[in-house]
């Protein structure tokens, strides 16, 4: 679940069979593993799977899985050759015990451990040389030693702690706290059929990788695996790019709406535009406007103070910019469709104030539906991750992309909630575009207009929606 790539196993040889084979299956060694064992087992463990049962793998795939693993074993031999404190060298005492071997008529094995207890013997007769010099300096001896004389023990015990010299195993010390051997242990790793030293450990955790007698270190994949991956988070919000491209396009288009404001203020008493009601024309440029600098603050996606603030102001700007817009079109066609037509034609005008009102209430619903939604469930920002995806420039990271998203708890509700009133005011607006289809004065016949606005609302409602919930959410991408 962590994706470790080391593994450190604490297993007997009897069991180490059962586990690379289980490692095998799983596909868990190779180039991006490093298996760390005990030193218990030997050079050709594997062959022992061929008599087990329990193991499903020849003695092939046991090896191949347990390839390159390292170990650490302690030093049997100093690796330099240099006099110790016997006189003899490491290769000389190695030489004289084999020897003393064969001189014997008992049949003795050598022991591998040899030469800690030859080492061990001369750290007890040098620290009893030492002890009984400090011993004659306060006129006592060893003689005067028994097991519970505290005084004489702690003599001792100094010189065992204060004791350093040359062994053929290493420099021998011991800890000032609890008596330790400090020594030298031995990296090892399986190669091959072989398992060989490729590594020195020292006392002070310093390790040695370059030595005569030491092998090359070796790794599947040519360098060593990553024991676990750095995660480097980059935020990929909407690119600078398109968000200056959508500024520019929405400041063009706001510009394009106040100077329409401009020229509907300046001409408001010509004839045609005095019919086509400039009061409302003001509510349809201020409603494009909103719409426009929606557009313009989605873009500012890489802060997460601004973020909140931007989360809460979208859907304000979006439902009361399309109710401003939308809502006065309609009622002025709405004024026209009563005053016009045949069917419905009433002998009483509709004043401005008859369709502002018309107008206000539509925005006071929208306004009452996003003050609820406000309060009861409002719109925060939430971080969301894509699929870690490996750095191919540098092996140790994986690049974590995020982006920000306005999410609420009931999001779905409430946009169903939207869609559903505006979808209402869009048909409302369809039927008075065909209903007012045929009146002659064109400053007064916003049919075509009206039905290009739905056409294009509706046509990006089938395309988008449908969209967003079927592709995965790239955002930025």
């Amino acid at each position: 679940e962590n994706d470790a790539k080391t593994i450190i196993a604490l297993i007997h040889e009897d069991d180490a069979p059962k586990v690379f084979c289980q490692a095998f299956h799983q596909g868990v060694y190779g180039k991006e593993y490093v298996w760390i064992v005990t030193s218990w087992l030997s050079e050709g463990f594997w062959i022992n799977s061929i008599n087990m049962t329990s193991v499903n793998c020849t003695a092939d795939q046991v090896r191949q899985a347990a390839q390159n693993f390292l170990t650490v074993d302690f030093a049997l031999l100093e690796h330099r050759n240099i006099t110790t404190v016997s006189g003899m060298t490491p290769c000389q005492f190695q030489q004289r015990y084999s020897n003393s071997l064969l001189l014997r008529n008992e049949k003795f094995e050598a022991n591998s451990y040899a030469g800690f207890a030859y080492d061990a013997i001369w750290a007890v007769g040098l620290s009893l040389h030492n002890a009984i010099q400090q011993l004659a300096m306060k006129n006592n001896s060893l003689d005067d030693f028994y097991y519970s004389n505290y005084a004489i023990g702690k003599v001792i015990l100094q010189q065992m702690l204060n004791l350093r010299f040359q062994g053929v195993t290493g420099f021998k010390r011991f800890s000032d706290s609890k008596g330790k051997r400090l020594a030298v242990s031995h990296l090892k790793q399986l190669q091959g059929d072989k398992i060989v030293a490729v590594g020195l450990i020292y006392d002070n955790d310093s390790i040695i990788f370059q030595s005569a007698d030491l092998f090359p270190i070796h790794w599947a994949g040519g360098q060593p695996p990553v024991s676990g991956y750095l995660i480097e988070e980059i935020h990929v919000g909407i690119p600078l790019y398109l968000h200056i491209i959508m500024t520019l396009l929405s400041s063009v288009g706001i510009s394009i709406a106040l100077f329409f404001m401009q020229y509907n203020f300046r001409y408001r008493n010509i004839r045609n535009i005095k019919i086509s009601s400039p009061n409302l024309n003001y509510l349809i440029l201020i409603g494009c406007i909103l719409l426009y600098a929606s557009v313009i603050i989605t873009g500012f996606d890489d802060n997460m103070n601004y973020l909140n603030i931007s989360c809460k102001a979208m859907p304000w700007l979006n439902s009361i910019g399309f109710a401003l817009a939308a809502g006065s079109l309609f009622a002025k066609t709405y004024r026209a469709y009563k005053v016009l037509t045949a069917k419905c034609r009433i002998t009483t005008p509709l004043k401005d104030t008859h369709l502002l009102a018309i107008v206000f209430i539509l925005v006071g619903i929208e306004a009452t539906l996003l003050i609820i939604w406000t309060a009861v469930d409002p719109l925060t920002i939430k971080k969301v991750p894509l699929p870690l995806q490996i750095d191919v420039n540098r092996r140790n990271y994986k690049i974590l992309y995020t982006y920000w998203i306005c999410t609420c708890k009931y999001g779905i509700s409430w946009l169903g909630a939207t869609f559903v009133m505006n979808g209402i005011v869009l048909l409302f607006g369809v039927f008075l575009a065909y209903e007012s289809r045929k009146i002659r004065m064109p400053a007064l016949n916003d049919s075509k207009q009206i039905a290009l606005c739905v056409y294009n609302i509706t046509l990006l409602c089938i395309i988008v929606i449908p969209i967003s919930f079927v592709l995965p959410n790239n955002h930025g991408q």
